[in-house]
């Protein structure tokens, strides 16, 4: 799964419009907030403050295998490993946009998108750690956090 930002003009604050009208490579002002957001994506594994949706809870089977196999009950964190949180990352950075996402799969399928978006027909629900929400937009933390990443970059 991937998930891009855009520099968009209506978008953005006056200043920060400014600040990037001036800058010729906006390449490193979006890589920062890429990672800005990668760093939300992460936090929101243990912060559920952080997630753009309330996470379901776990089954009461899923709680006994975990059990069995001597791991936690928290949902996507293993206690060895994390693949899924570790493998979060800026996939790509250009001047116009900046890609978000992960390499982790199960056969041909993202294992981020299957826990972002959920697999209805695998009886998997969404458990969004992605700061954005179903049709795409930032949540408000993110849109903060983002923003403050790229006016930093942006200052000269």
């Amino acid at each position: 799964m991937q998930l891009k930002l855009h520099k968009v003009s209506d978008g953005i604050t006056p200043e920060l419009r400014r600040l990037a009208a001036r800058a010729i490579n906006t390449r490193a002002a979006l890589l920062q907030g890429g990672q800005a957001a990668v760093s939300l994506a992460q936090r929101a594994f243990g912060d559920a403050n952080l997630r753009p949706a309330a996470w379901p809870a776990l089954k009461e089977s899923t709680l006994a295998e975990r059990a069995r196999k001597g791991q936690g009950s928290a949902p996507l964190r293993r206690a060895k490993g994390g693949a899924l949180w570790e493998s979060l990352r800026v996939m790509d950075a250009g001047n116009r946009s900046v890609t978000i996402g992960s390499d982790r799969v199960v056969g041909k399928y993202s294992l981020a998108a299957i826990h972002q978006l959920g697999a209805p027909r695998a009886h998997i629900p969404a458990r969004p750690f992605f700061p954005f929400d179903a049709d795409g937009r930032p949540t408000a933390a993110a849109r903060e956090r983002i923003e403050m990443a790229i006016r930093r970059a942006l200052r000269f």
